[in-house]
């Protein structure tokens, strides 16, 4: 009986050095991997202050950074889980205390915890990703072909922190295949000063409402409808949307150039047009032309 107990805990010893072996080797790859997307943050970032002349994208920064924290803070909480209860595992292992029931819920809670780990660190990865793409293309000057609707999907992940707080629902309206040769980087700060414009004015004192975005491309023309359900504005307010220096937020901060700058980028930039359509109540509707 004494012979059968102590193979038992030779047994339960070796599975513990190879636990012991998985958890090293599986925190030595999480590690890695929150030291390469620290990395690619920290890269992303410096990328961003070195051109001060992108103001908007301050805050960008310090959203996305705050967003990041929160997936990593409980990928480190649930590493630093995993090797106390390493530690109380193999306390008890060496007194032989340890059944095969113990065992067995000790190797389900290393599983948990390693899918904790990859969930988190994939959404972190996520949105390194996103803000690494649209912040680095507002600075490009340069064309380039890209899919549409996956860019837009980018620039909504990099806002979130924005709208997190709301119960804004996004209906994006692209063609899958939808790929455009222009300029990623106007394209960027275009819908940016769009979401921000319904964030700040449309749904300003409000918990929820919808942002619709569409495009079609025609001939050599590419149409897009960006509609919100918010406040809306009056007549007067229309005549002077796009001016510079323009807000009807002067006292909280509104510069009144988000318009201006969405006006001058379409325009200018783009080659193209933008109309605005609204109504006190029922929301507001742009509609861009871009010449391809």
């Amino acid at each position: 009986m004494a012979e059968n107990i102590n193979d038992y805990i030779q047994k339960l010893i070796m599975k513990q050095e190879e636990i012991e072996l998985i958890h090293k080797t599986e925190t030595q790859r999480m590690n890695k991997i929150i030291d390469e997307k620290t990395k690619n943050l920290e890269s992303a970032m410096k990328e961003l202050l070195e051109r001060e002349k992108m103001a908007s994208l301050g805050e960008l920064v310090s959203g996305v950074a705050h967003e990041i924290n929160t997936p990593l803070g409980v990928a480190v909480s649930a590493s630093s889980l995993m090797e106390v209860n390493n530690e109380s595992f193999k306390k008890e292992l060496m007194q032989g205390n340890i059944s095969k029931s113990g065992l067995i819920e000790y190797i389900e809670s290393i599983d948990e915890t390693t899918s904790i780990l990859n969930s988190n660190l994939y959404r972190a990865s996520e949105l390194v990703k996103s803000f690494k793409e649209v912040a680095v293309n507002q600075s490009i000057e340069e064309k380039s072909k890209f899919n549409l609707k996956e860019y837009i999907d980018s620039i909504l992940l990099s806002l979130k922190h924005e709208y997190k707080n709301k119960n804004i629902d996004f209906e994006i309206d692209f063609p899958a295949d939808l790929v455009i040769d222009s300029y990623s980087g106007a394209i960027s700060q275009i819908f940016t000063n769009l979401i921000m414009n319904s964030l700040v004015h449309g749904f300003r004192d409000r918990k929820s409402g919808k942002i619709t975005i569409s495009a079609l491309k025609n001939d050599e023309k590419l149409i897009i409808n960006y509609k919100d359900n918010g406040l809306g504005m009056s007549k007067d307010v229309q005549k002077h949307v796009f001016e510079p220096f323009y807000t009807t937020n002067r006292g909280e901060g509104g510069s009144g150039l988000g318009m201006n700058i969405v006006y001058n980028l379409v325009t200018a930039k783009l080659n193209g047009k933008i109309s605005c359509i609204s109504e006190i109540g029922i929301g507001t509707e742009f509609v861009i032309e871009i010449k391809l």
